[in-house]
């Protein structure tokens, strides 16, 4: 158990260095400006597969305990910084793009038991929780990505985190200033500032387009050191400039930079065409000018499951090309390549929960044989709600009538709360008003 606890402390105080932040945190009470609603805070469950191989060095482990498990069916995926925390810290006046990467934010992602996740840290904050291992590496997170995202500690929160982090950090310096000043200081954090490209060693990008296969973090300046500012979704992005660094090349993509990791590679240029052309003769099969995908979808290069993947597309609405009738499925062309019309691709936009309501069954009449019969004949069935036809067709998977965790987790909806149109189709076990949570 030493050696494994070892492993988990390097990895994890790898995970917090790469942390660095230049913003700062303010201390104030919590305020709940807004609802809080699970929904705004979803997360694919693929992204369990990111949390173990980029933050846990491809281990099954939890940072939090030391627990190994022996796979990953056994973990939950836990947020450092709690959701629900986080929106009463000022997440709540953010908008819901905003919300949303936080909840998929790997700077804030680990692996817990359910018995921990679940049952004693739950939306806990660092003054009421702390785990029983790598506790300075948790303080240390809390307070980078509370700073990346420009949330607050209340008082309790701030002087929780200093007690830990002048025992981790000691310096001197901290001792005589302010709590939100000396919270900052022990965690290493400078005052906020903007971070510009090195001077030296321009152009290390011959390119003029950049394609990013992974969510790539978006930062202030050409460096890890700089604040972090947006997340690069998988996509074809325009390069202005480039700039070296000790480490990484740097490329400035309009908004922000990104370090040119395995993720980013050389496009076509902006002169060139950026992906192959459909096969010759084929017919459009796809009659919709917006593709909505409910679940993640790989983006090929071509109409072609044996074409290179460029990209992935996540949920959300996508303007539509055009299309091409393959042998085995039609292929919708997006900006930055094609998906397979499958399931989680539809030409209607899917029924929120808020369209979600029972249809009234037809009055019953006496006939004259004095049986008890509906308007329609008995054995005719009753038609579903289109909220119903709606869930069972972007989510059944296999065409039982019943919608399972498996089916959810693959569309990217879980967890499910009563209310949503997949909820009547599964089995909430505890009744709780929550399925697959």
């Amino acid at each position: 158990m030493m050696a494994v606890r070892r492993i988990i402390v390097a990895a994890a105080m790898a995970f917090a260095t790469a942390l660095s932040v230049s913003a700062q945190v303010t201390v104030a009470p919590e305020n709940r400006c807004s609802p809080y609603n699970r929904s705004d805070y979803s997360y694919p469950q693929s992204i369990e597969l990111r949390i173990i191989a980029e933050n846990l060095d491809g281990k099954i482990i939890s940072p939090y305990t030391g627990e190994v498990f022996s796979s990953r069916y056994e973990t939950d995926i836990e947020h450092i910084v709690a959701t629900s925390e986080a929106h009463d810290s000022g997440l709540c006046a953010k908008a819901a793009s905003t919300r949303r990467r936080f909840a998929q934010d790997l700077d804030n992602l680990t692996l817990a038991s359910p018995g921990v996740n679940r049952h004693q840290k739950s939306g806990k904050d660092l003054a009421e929780w702390t785990p029983t291992e790598n506790v300075c590496w948790f303080a240390q997170t809390v307070v980078n990505v509370k700073a990346a995202y420009k949330l607050s500690m209340d008082s309790r929160e701030a002087n929780a985190a200093i007690q830990i982090l002048q025992r981790c950090n000691p310096r001197e310096e901290c001792q005589s200033l302010g709590i939100a000043e000396k919270l900052n200081c022990y965690a290493g954090i400078a005052p906020a500032n903007t971070v510009t490209a090195p001077t030296s060693n321009e152009g290390c990008f011959a390119s003029d387009t950049a394609r990013v296969t992974g969510a790539m973090n978006i930062r202030s300046g050409a460096s890890v050191s700089s604040a972090k500012i947006g997340l690069a979704q998988p996509d074809t992005y325009a390069v202005s400039r480039s700039a070296q660094d000790e480490r990484y090349c740097w490329i400035h993509i309009g908004s922000g930079w990104i370090a040119k990791t395995s993720l980013v590679s050389a496009a076509a240029s902006a002169s060139q065409p950026l992906r192959q052309q459909p096969p010759a003769g084929a017919q459009a099969c796809f009659l919709y000018d917006t593709a909505y995908v409910t679940g993640a979808m790989n983006i090929r290069a071509q109409a072609s499951f044996n074409s290179e993947k460029v990209g992935l597309a996540g949920p959300g609405s996508y303007a539509v090309v055009e299309s091409a009738q393959g042998e085995a499925y039609c292929w919708v062309h997006i900006n930055s390549g094609w998906i397979a019309k499958t399931l989680r691709v539809s030409g209607t936009k899917p029924v929120s929960s808020r369209s979600s309501r029972t249809v009234p069954q037809p009055a019953a009449r006496q006939t004259s044989q004095g049986s008890t019969q509906t308007q329609q004949q008995q054995a005719q069935p009753a038609q579903q709600a289109p909220a119903a036809q709606s869930a069972l067709a972007l989510y059944d998977d296999n065409g039982n009538g019943r919608i399972t965790c498996a089916e959810a987790r693959r569309h990217g909806i879980a967890p499910v709360p009563r209310g949503h149109p997949a909820y009547q189709y599964m089995n909430d076990r505890d009744k709780d008003g929550i399925v697959c949570e």
